[in-house]
């Protein structure tokens, strides 16, 4: 009797390394363990409609697709078993325990504002694609929540306060300002209105994965003919430790 032998591909459509010197190479699993990932109500249909899904590994979001090969016999390259139409974002949101807030210098978001990582950036530092912005630079004229990153020259500073602008509070206030090592992190520039972003959830940040209109085309999760780039993206945070 002859028995069709049905195999199931998946392969990887995207990965996100979540960087922070605070849990170290031994200590990837405690990351995970400090912050929790979920996708959007709309995501998991498209999830789902796409034959995909997601692993938080340690320290590393793996969203993963069933694929098919796209010149048989040939293990690469492959495509979506069902292909992306239209424009379609993916969105994740992230929260953080009392240990990932203990040693992250971030702002306390969720109700006003989050933190919004995505792929259409083009950030790539020392060969890392980072989701995380460019770093900010300080001005006087802007608001600042207590906790934010921003850069004067070659140096970081985190605000220990809220800093009102009215005030004309330069860097070198001590009382508003600590300087740190620089470094490309999350940032100022991160920080996105909580009323334009949307989230389904109050969360600390959301992850907008999209499939289109990249501006950088590494970036990009579909190369010609729909081939799949499984692209690696990074988020780097800043440690108190």
């Amino acid at each position: 009797m002859d028995i069709d032998i049905i195999r199931t591909i998946y392969k990887e459509l995207f990965t996100v390394k979540f960087l922070h010197s605070g849990y170290g190479q031994a200590s990837h699993n405690a990351f995970g363990n400090a912050i929790a990932i979920e996708p959007d109500a709309a995501t998991k249909q498209l999830l789902a409609g796409y034959q995909a899904d997601y692993r938080l590994l340690g320290n590393t979001l793996v969203c993963f697709i069933r694929s098919q090969l796209i010149s048989p016999p040939a293990k690469e390259p492959k495509k979506p078993y069902t292909l992306f139409t239209g424009d379609t974002r993916l969105r994740f949101m992230l929260y953080g325990i009392t240990d990932f807030f203990g040693k992250t210098y971030a702002v306390a978001t969720g109700s006003k504002t989050v933190y919004q990582f995505t792929n259409k950036i083009s950030n790539v530092q020392t060969g890392e694609k980072m989701l995380n912005k460019a770093l900010a630079s300080h001005t006087v004229v802007n608001n600042y929540d207590a906790g934010t990153i921003v850069k004067k020259g070659t140096q970081l500073y985190v605000s220990l306060q809220p800093v009102s602008a009215a005030a004309n509070i330069q860097v070198t206030n001590t009382a508003f300002w600590k300087s740190i090592p620089f470094e490309q992190v999350v940032n100022n520039a991160d920080l996105a209105d909580t009323a334009t972003v949307k989230p389904d959830k109050e969360c600390f940040a959301v992850i907008d994965i999209h499939n289109s209109g990249m501006a950088n085309n590494s970036y990009n999760l579909f190369g010609a003919g729909s081939r799949l780039m499984s692209p690696v993206y990074s988020i780097r945070f800043k440690s108190k430790v």
